[in-house]
């Protein structure tokens, strides 16, 4: 259901900040310093 929402709408993605245990979001992990966290959400959904 996730991943179907993910390649919907796209405004669903845009406010994911987290998924899988990874911050989605870069701003977010560059803000936080926890670049080693990030992961495009393109690579966690595929």
């Amino acid at each position: 259901v996730i991943k179907e929402s993910l390649e919907g709408d796209g405004r669903f993605a845009q406010g994911l900040n987290a998924y899988k245990g990874f911050i989605t979001y870069k701003s977010v992990a560059e803000d936080l310093g926890m670049m080693d966290e990030y992961k495009d959400l393109k690579e966690l959904v595929e």
